[in-house]
């Protein structure tokens, strides 16, 4: 993947761009948000849009969005051998619509700069444990610390939101590879793998928050398959009109199984 490709990717999936949305509702410079007022005015704008009934709501939902970021920085190590410059002071925070309709994160790079890695691989290695130490400790726990801060929300369940999107993601990535990309996706596992293994203090946890079991559960939507279960709450069910999620680890699995037997039995009326 060349650089080109990159940036086209990090547009597209990942909401990652270095031009300004015109239909930007709201923004705001990421090393703003480390300081209370800063988070708090975040949090305040984007819990409208999501039509939160708390705080707590869109903490969580700010906390997942990051996952593109994390996502898009495994992209550029294993797809272009590259990383970003993913410095908080140059990027911008901007709450838009998708579609028209469904208000997501995303953000702004106010420059686009990569660093090759190292042809080495003693060397690569040093390279990605410390493109990995600055992202996640620099910006990631910064961020998650403020979010928790400002929502009174318990910053494990912060992190928490994170994990099963990236695994999410990281499978319809490699889902994705084609014939003949064996040696892509190899390194993506190599490159995960090395993240799962970065100290636990980086993050400012006493374990690591993104080395999670994900547990699969059975598909509402296709029998006999399987889906995977969020790692966290995402407080969906704290908005107007919102429930809790199939997905979510706080439903029973009599909840579950009820919620499938709905789903089947609606499926045949329509049919």
């Amino acid at each position: 993947m060349n650089e080109a490709q990159l940036k086209d990717i990090c547009r597209e999936r990942y909401w990652i761009d270095t031009a300004e949305h015109n239909e930007a509702v709201f923004s705001i410079p990421c090393a703003e948000l480390a300081a209370p007022a800063g988070m708090r005015r975040l949090l305040e704008a984007y819990g409208t849009h999501i039509r939160a009934l708390d705080v707590q709501v869109p903490a969580a939902y700010f906390c997942g969005s990051l996952a593109p970021l994390g996502v898009a920085l495994q992209t550029a190590v294993s797809a272009a051998n590259r990383s970003f410059d993913f410095s908080p002071e140059h990027i911008t925070v901007v709450i838009r619509y998708l579609d028209g309709k469904y208000p997501i994160v995303a953000f702004r790079l106010l420059r686009w700069q990569t660093d090759v890695a190292p042809a080495s691989p003693a060397d690569r290695k040093l390279w990605l444990e410390s493109v990995y130490t600055s992202f996640y400790g620099r910006l990631i726990r910064p961020l998650i610390e403020a979010a928790a801060a400002a929502s009174a929300s318990p910053v494990g369940s912060l992190w928490g939101q994170l994990p099963s999107k990236y695994n999410y993601y990281m499978n319809v990535w490699k889902s994705g590879l084609k014939a003949g990309e064996t040696e892509i996706g190899q390194r993506i596992d190599a490159d995960y793998d090395a993240l799962l293994r970065l100290p636990p203090a980086v993050f400012g946890r006493t374990r690591h928050p993104l080395s999670v079991r994900i547990k699969e559960i059975a598909s509402l939507t296709e029998p006999g398959g399987t889906t995977a279960m969020k790692s966290a709450c995402c407080l969906y069910y704290r908005t107007e009109g919102g429930q809790y999620c199939y997905a979510c680890p706080k439903l029973s699995e009599e909840e579950r199984a009820s919620r499938r037997a709905a789903y089947e039995a609606a499926q045949r009326v329509e049919a």
